[in-house]
């Protein structure tokens, strides 16, 4: 039986830092990050309502409405926001800015702020920030049988507003856990054990004495490959759940896989294999899964992980924001749903233009004074990156904010861009010092008229844009697969 450990300080609260009465407003945008101390911020609510409009180079000024310091909730990733008025923030338990022990052999220990075990909290702890009263909580402390996570952390986290659940990846098991909105673990979906199989591959089950000891010799924080990650085939760190489904990332590929989510919030057992992200992109996790109003899909990669006291905090500058449309219709000589030739988002004012951090959010629009358009749903797209751009002597890191439309297949400086300084100071948190992005948007946007057909099951079956249902190619489970892109 799969369980969420719970404790008593769930009971018990510790208050952040607000600047305003009004913590979390439409537009708000909650930011994870490098916390280089205790006191520092792990994650910061910046107000964006007045951002964007001219779309024109600018470093624009998004205040802070609240401050969450790396004492209350350690080292975090991953944010989803749930569906309150206004909503709660959600953050995962991280090693994406390294791992940080105190002591070696038996008296090695967590360093203070890396995984606020002082709240009984741990590497897979899921941490809730109350949007009313930023208060912090300690969700839940993820799992698997009864066992916690051994170090390497928690991956991403996503909100399902039909079936009101989160689900959050394990960079530990290679598990995908739900949880409803009390904290309780509703079950897992293993891809390594489930999912592979349907495109001829052999399963790949979860190693259990593949475990994280940082009192063991083979223990190294200057070497993530002694972290005791789970294997790259089963290791799923982006989420998003859109349409029924859950859209999921694997490092293999890597490649985005997605299942259903039954009426009942439960995983469907009809694992299906999306895409291989392809050879002209970095080999780098999908760390992150959006989509926009016209269903298109937008991955944003973040580097591998730094070790020690290195002051980038993953491998950053080819780590890029992936735009996927489906084929409409469907091409049956393709292995997938979507198009073979994705657009992409370029990051960053410095070739080759992926500066990407590995977050990303889709926002309400923007009127032309540059204050916030509550009735565009879905019109913006806001990514985390590295050194986006400069202000003087000072190199940006943090937001960039651009037209959620108009994507294209070419790499070149953003003209089309804002952004924003999430760090004050400057650059000092180094690569992926920044990491996700969650926005609070106070509206459903519908589907486009020209895609409404595609709505399953009521797409009509002489409708040339109706796909054909999509079946993984059948391949020779001795041989390696082989996919076009």
């Amino acid at each position: 039986m799969v369980a969420a450990l719970l404790s008593a300080s769930l009971l018990l609260t510790t208050p952040a830092t607000a600047q305003s009465p009004e913590i979390m407003d439409t537009g708000s945008a909650a930011v994870s990050g490098y916390a280089s101390s205790p006191e520092d911020a792990s994650v910061r609510v910046l107000n964006l309502r007045e951002s964007g409009g001219a779309w024109a180079g600018a470093i624009i000024d998004a205040p802070s409405t609240l401050s969450v310091p790396a004492s209350a909730i350690g080292q975090v990733f991953g944010l989803a926001l749930d569906d309150a008025t206004p909503p709660n923030i959600y953050a995962t338990a991280s090693s994406a800015y390294g791992l940080r022990v105190e002591g070696t052999g038996a008296d090695a220990k967590w360093a203070p702020g890396q995984f606020g075990v002082d709240k009984d909290g741990g590497p897979g702890s899921i941490w809730k920030i109350d949007g009313t009263t930023g208060d912090v909580s300690l969700f839940a402390n993820v799992a698997l049988n009864g066992t916690p996570n051994s170090g390497p952390g928690l991956g991403n986290i996503a909100f399902d507003p039909t079936s009101r659940q989160l689900f959050v990846s394990d960079l530990d098991t290679g598990m995908i856990h739900r949880f409803d909105l009390d904290g309780n673990d509703l079950g897992t979906f293993d891809h390594g054990v489930t999912a592979r199989p349907t495109t001829g591959l052999k399963p790949l089950p979860f190693d259990a004495s593949n475990r994280l000891d940082i009192a063991s010799d083979a223990f190294n924080a200057d070497d993530p490959k002694t972290w005791a990650f789970a294997a790259p085939g089963r290791a799923v760190w982006g989420l998003a759940a859109e349409g029924g489904r859950l859209y999921y990332a694997v490092a293999e590929g890597p490649q985005v896989w997605s299942v259903a989510i039954t009426g009942q919030g439960a995983f469907d057992d009809d694992p299906r294999l999306e895409l291989d992200l392809p050879a002209s992109f970095s080999p780098n996790s999908i760390s992150d899964i959006v989509f926009t109003a016209d269903r298109k899909m937008i991955l944003a990669q973040r580097g591998g992980h730094q070790g020690g006291d290195d002051k980038d905090h993953h491998r950053g500058g080819d780590n890029a924001v992936i735009v996927f449309s489906l084929e409409l219709p469907d091409d049956t000589e393709t292995p997938s749903a979507w198009e073979q030739e994705p657009d992409v988002v370029s990051v960053g004012e410095e070739a080759p233009f992926r500066q990407a951090a590995g977050g990303a959010a889709i926002g309400h629009g923007y009127n032309d004074d540059g204050t916030l358009d509550e009735a565009a749903c879905k019109s913006s797209l806001w990514v985390t990156g590295d050194g986006l751009t400069t202000e003087g002597a000072e190199t940006i890191d943090g937001l960039q904010g651009q037209l959620a439309s108009g994507f294209s297949k070419t790499e070149e400086a953003p003209t089309n861009a804002e952004f924003v300084n999430v760090f004050d100071g400057g650059s000092d948190k180094g690569a992926g010092g920044v990491g996700d992005i969650a926005i609070y948007t106070d509206c459903a946007a519908e589907p486009l008229e020209e895609l409404a057909a595609y709505d399953e099951p009521t797409c009509p079956g002489d409708d040339p844009r109706c796909p054909a249902p999509y079946e993984p190619p059948v391949i020779d489970p001795v041989e390696p697969p082989v996919y076009k892109g």
